[in-house]
């Protein structure tokens, strides 16, 4: 069973957990910029800046901190996910919409106005240098630049951390996670990862997060239970065994997906062959309610 937009989930259910937001933050974030920020206030927020224009192209992840300085100032994190495998030049005018659309909303809710510090986080397979918004101008810039916007965005790129980097981050789900992220778009790498990535967690320790990674990293690899066992022999007892009863649950999950599939096509081509809704529900032993709701759906009545 396939997850859409599985990237983005996943980095989003990685997030929510404080403690690796924080780690996170700490790796990433310029010293001169994270020594202002006090990490220890930040919380995660329900809030969105993305509209229908920008819907496709962002998923947005949205934190508030205070600042060391202040007891009352609100800085407003925002981690902008940019997960095409086709580098964006225009991603420089969608993050400034989103700033746009993040000061209109302070407007509108009368709150005081608090900083947004755009964060792009990018884990695809080729190099991205140019994403600034002076850069998609040609020479005659130089000429007008006082009237080109100018703003920083934190830009992560996993490619140019090594996987030594990575492994040494402070929090081991971290970690995990972005090793995961790195070689996503590459299967044949990242089963070659397995012992780097699941050695040193505890299931135990967290559940949702390691079931989270482990539906991932099996949604990217592709592998048959013959290899997928044969990949795990590295692993401690406690981790294949975790490992292997997430597989078997997935493999259960599509085979449930597959036969509501094959269902759907019988009484679609069936209805549309003359079959009775009654003749149907006895074919595929679902209710006439069921069949005429797929039907619905299917628009065929």
């Amino acid at each position: 069973m396939r997850i859409k937009n599985i990237h983005d989930k996943f980095f989003k259910i990685i997030m929510a957990d404080k403690n690796i937001a924080i780690a996170f933050f700490e790796t990433f974030i310029p010293i001169e910029i994270l020594n202002r920020l006090d990490l220890g206030s930040l919380t995660l927020t329900n809030t969105s800046y993305i509209n229908e224009q920008l819907d496709e192209s962002f998923s947005d992840i949205v934190f508030q901190c205070k600042e060391n300085q202040s007891k009352n100032e609100q800085i407003q994190i925002t981690i902008l996910l940019e997960h095409k495998s086709v580098i964006d030049k225009n991603v420089a005018i969608q993050i400034l919409k989103y700033l746009v659309l993040g000061y209109e909303a302070n407007l509108k809710n009368h709150t005081k106005i608090s900083a947004i510090i755009p964060i792009l986080f990018y884990h695809g397979n080729k190099e991205w240098s140019q994403f600034s918004l002076d850069s998609l101008f040609n020479q005659s810039k130089n000429n007008y630049r006082q009237f080109i916007p100018f703003y920083e965005i934190i830009f992560v790129d996993l490619f140019r951390y090594s996987d030594e980097f990575i492994q040494q981050l402070s929090n081991l789900f971290l970690s995990s996670a972005l090793l995961t992220q790195k070689y996503s778009r590459n299967p044949n790498i990242l089963i070659k990862k397995i012992v780097n990535i699941f050695n040193g967690l505890d299931p135990d320790d967290e559940r949702n997060l390691f079931t989270a990674l482990t539906v991932y990293y099996l949604q990217l690899i592709e592998i048959n239970k013959y290899n997928i066992i044969e990949k795990i022999v590295y692993l401690s007892p406690k981790i294949k065994k975790n490992v292997m009863s997430t597989y078997d649950q997935l493999i259960e999950e599509g085979k449930v997906e597959g036969k509501i599939e094959t269902q759907i096509k019988v009484i679609t081509k069936g209805f549309q062959n003359g079959a009775t809704v009654e003749f149907l529900s006895l074919q595929t032993e679902l209710s006439t309610n069921e069949i005429i709701s797929i039907l619905k759906k299917e628009k065929l009545i």
